[in-house]
């Protein structure tokens, strides 16, 4: 009978444990646009994705907080310095009305140079 609970234990001893899951993790933070993260001004907020940005303008993660001083006002319209491109005052639909007081810039990773939105603070309209 000794034999018997001796095998039970070995038996008991070689039947591996389940492995406790790990502690479930908060979701991680959307990865940034890499075109804009550089963009990035650290004193400026971090507005999450589609937290007011209009669908049409950003998909996932394409809009972000940028500089006032990487957006000139001219007398074509506003030039954003990390593409080249102007954009009017009036008429274009992509520029937008910031529900802050800072720019933001909409540009999708497929197509860097090409501004998707542009969200313009209010003393801007």
């Amino acid at each position: 009978m000794n034999n018997m609970i001796a095998a039970a234990i070995v038996a008991a001893l070689a039947v591996p444990l389940p492995t406790p899951k790990p502690a479930e993790q908060p979701p991680a933070a959307p990865p940034v646009n890499p075109f804009l993260e550089h963009e990035r001004d650290a004193s400026l907020p971090v507005v999450r994705v589609h937290s007011w940005y209009d669908w049409t303008c950003c998909a996932s993660n394409d809009c972000a907080p940028i500089k006032a001083d990487d957006v000139t006002a001219t007398d074509r319209g506003w030039f954003v310095r990390r593409t080249g491109e102007t954009l009017p005052y009036e008429g274009d639909v992509r520029v937008k009305k910031s529900q802050d007081e800072d720019f933001h810039l909409c540009i999708l990773p497929s197509t860097p140079n090409n501004i998707r939105c542009l969200y313009v603070p209010p003393m801007g309209f």
